[in-house]
Order: C-alpha cells, then sequence, then structure tokens
C-alpha cells in the first residue's frame, strides 16, 4: 500500500511540473550540466508525455565502453521520434546514477532534450540506435544510441562539427562491439555528408572510454574550452579517407546493408 501511495505522489508531482515551467527549466538545467556530453545545440519544445521506466539498474559513465566481443547479432538504423523514451531511459543508464526518486526527473529531462534536439533535417543532423532481435518491431529491443551532428555551433562550448555525442549502450549489452558499431555508423554518415573528420568528448578520467578511442584511431586536441575551469572532456577527432566506406568493428568485418525502407540500416555480423 506505502509503495502505491509513494508511485502517485511522484505521479501527482510530476503532474504539478507540467504547470510549471520554471521548475522543470531549473531540473532540466541541473541535469544536463551534471552531464558534460550532451549536444551542443539544444531546442526547446513543449513539455513532452513520458512513462516510468522499468529499468533502475545504475551503471557509471566510465562503463559505458567496449571490452572484448562476444558473439553476437545486431543492425543500426535511425531512431524514431516515438522510440526516444527506450533511448531516455539507456542514456539514464549510462551516464548517471539515479535513486528511485531522481529517476523521472532526469527521464523527463532526458526526453525533454531529445524530442526538442530530433534531427528533422536528415543532411546535417543523425539519430542512431542499436537493435537487437531480428527486425520485427515486436521482437527488436533498442540497445544502443549516438547522436552525430554536423551544424554549426553556437557557442565557445559547442564542440567542432561533425560531432558525435550521447553515445550510450544498454548495460545488459555491453562488450559486444555494438558502441564501435554505432561509432562507424557516425563515420560513415560523416563521409556522406562530404566530411573528411569526425568529433567526440570525452572525460579525461574514463580510461576505458580513451583506450577504445585510440584503438579507433581518435587523437587529442588542444581546444580553448574543453578541459579548462570546470570542464573535464577532451576533444578528440578522426581524420578518415573519405572515398572509403567499409572497415572493421571489434576485429571482425562488418557486413553493410541498405535497407528498402527510407530508414539507414546497417546490420553487423561479429
Amino acid at each position: 500500500m506505502n509503495s502505491i501511495i509513494q508511485v502517485l505522489s511522484i505521479l501527482l508531482l510530476l503532474l504539478n511540473l507540467a504547470d510549471n515551467a520554471s521548475s522543470f527549466t531549473a531540473i532540466q538545467a541541473i541535469a544536463t550540466s551534471s552531464r558534460s556530453f550532451s549536444t551542443g545545440i539544444i531546442e526547446t519544445h513543449r513539455l513532452p508525455s513520458f512513462s516510468f521506466s522499468s529499468h533502475l539498474k545504475s551503471h557509471a559513465a566510465s562503463e559505458n565502453v567496449e571490452g572484448p566481443s562476444t558473439s553476437s547479432k545486431f543492425y543500426v538504423r535511425n531512431a524514431r521520434y516515438m522510440e526516444l523514451g527506450k533511448v531516455a531511459d539507456i542514456i539514464i543508464d549510462a551516464f548517471y546514477k539515479p535513486s528511485a526518486f531522481l529517476r523521472p526527473y532526469l527521464y523527463l529531462s532526458e526526453l525533454s532534450r531529445l524530442q526538442g534536439n530530433y534531427p528533422y533535417e536528415e543532411d546535417v543532423h543523425a539519430f542512431y540506435i542499436a537493435c537487437s532481435g531480428v527486425g520485427s518491431s515486436s521482437e527488436e529491443q533498442i540497445v544502443g544510441f549516438v547522436d552525430v551532428d554536423t551544424r554549426p555551433g553556437t557557442k565557445i562550448s559547442d564542440a567542432p562539427r561533425p560531432y558525435l555525442s550521447d553515445l550510450a549502450v544498454h548495460g545488459d549489452f555491453r562488450r559486444r562491439g555494438i558502441a564501435k558499431a554505432l561509432i562507424k555508423s557516425c563515420e560513415k554518415q560523416a563521409m556522406d555528408w562530404g566530411k573528411n573528420h569526425l568529433h567526440l568528448r570525452v572525460d579525461r578520467q574514463n580510461d576505458g572510454a580513451l583506450k577504445m578511442y585510440e584503438d579507433l584511431a581518435y587523437e587529442k586536441q588542444d581546444h580553448s574550452y574543453f578541459g579548462y575551469g570546470r570542464d573535464t572532456t577532451i576533444l578528440l577527432k578522426r581524420d578518415f579517407d573519405v572515398g572509403s566506406k567499409s572497415d572493421t568493428c571489434s576485429g571482425g568485418k562488418v557486413d553493410v546493408q541498405t535497407s528498402v525502407a527510407q530508414d539507414h540500416s546497417i546490420e553487423y555480423m561479429i
């Protein structure tokens, strides 16, 4: 009975937040400032509808890296707007350690940010998700996410473009090459945009992620903002051959397939 009362109390509190835009903005600002991997360009849309997450696992951002892969099959495709709720769950588990009480607030903030930044212009911006399963909407599970953006930044705190951000993998699907596959999809997208490089940021104390990016030929870059003052991130960059569209992932050959649907889809056999 007490648990039901607690859930109803949280629901009522969140409904009150929906009527108080200033409170929501404050919560969103706190959540955004606590993580330094957000997309540089954030637009504010109306307060979205949301649901409570059933995933209450906690994973530190430093654990959101790849190790030796196990045999697996998954595919990467464009994210759809209706799937952003599941993406928000994955991001929260990858970058935060929320309590059960705080999680709904973080979920609301991340979902609003993702919805406000959804890439309607695919020629300059893309959301990719990794899915396990056979491709049926009733059987697939979203297990990873990444954002790649080539829109010009407007602030000194905006990273150079094209820029990869919000790389996150579901805790139960890490160490299977999914993060690397998402990175490769962003690299291919950058090449499709006619770019010959890709930028990203990582916390300077995240040794596991730094090692992974080093293995993928990303190099540290000097920047006037990142790594100074309260910012603890390092700017990385990879230069690549625009004419090359094939690469390796976790030591195995990437099998690239383009779906007949409008969504960009790549299937990985590892």
